[in-house]
């Protein structure tokens, strides 16, 4: 029964700390200014939750980045 007991506890410990942890992603994008020579890198802030919010984030950082010519880097 102790057995029994002891790993029906590991297994709600275990969801608990699993379920409660959400994911999050954060993109820059590198591009060069015009008439500069110098490259800029803008940090967009970081999107944390569902795989879905986070493909969004992505996408509008892409599409904000592609009207100044960057390049997007993202760090899950």
């Amino acid at each position: 029964m102790k057995k029994l007991l002891l790993t029906f506890s590991i297994g709600v410990l275990f969801l608990t700390l699993t379920s409660s942890c959400e994911r999050c992603i954060e993109c820059s994008y590198t591009y060069t200014p015009y008439g500069s020579t110098q490259d800029s890198t803008i940090h967009v802030a970081q999107e944390c939750g569902n795989k879905q919010d986070r493909q969004t984030y992505e996408n509008e950082v892409r599409a904000e980045a592609s009207l100044v010519g960057g390049e997007v880097t993202c760090d899950n």
